[in-house]
């Protein structure tokens, strides 16, 4: 499931930029590249139990309210990496460096 797996893990590896970004103080890229990156990373989330042959295993073998709570335990422990890359997103640098 390389296939699968890859553009996911691609994108997720991807946000550590902004993360690093933000502890460093500097902007990579663009904010529009930002904006459209999580706005991606967002429907990833809502799309990969839909379309995850992984996820469907999990409800068959444990039962859909058990794979839905390990699929939240999941997001919510990325939730430190999702609001630093919000932070990143909407930091008032990009402002400055337009006008700048």
């Amino acid at each position: 499931m390389l296939a699968f797996d890859f553009p996911i893990i691609a994108l997720t590896y991807f946000g550590l930029i902004a993360v690093w970004g933000r502890a460093r103080g500097r902007l990579y890229f663009t904010q529009k590249i930002w904006k459209t990156y999580i706005l991606a990373l967002i429907m990833s989330i809502v799309l990969v139990p839909i379309f995850d042959v992984n996820v469907a295993s999990m409800i068959e073998q444990f039962g859909q309210v058990k794979a839905l709570l390990l699929y939240s335990v999941t997001i919510f422990i990325m939730i430190p990496y999702y609001f630093g890359l919000y932070l990143y997103i909407a930091s008032d640098a990009w402002q400055e460096k337009r006008v700048g």
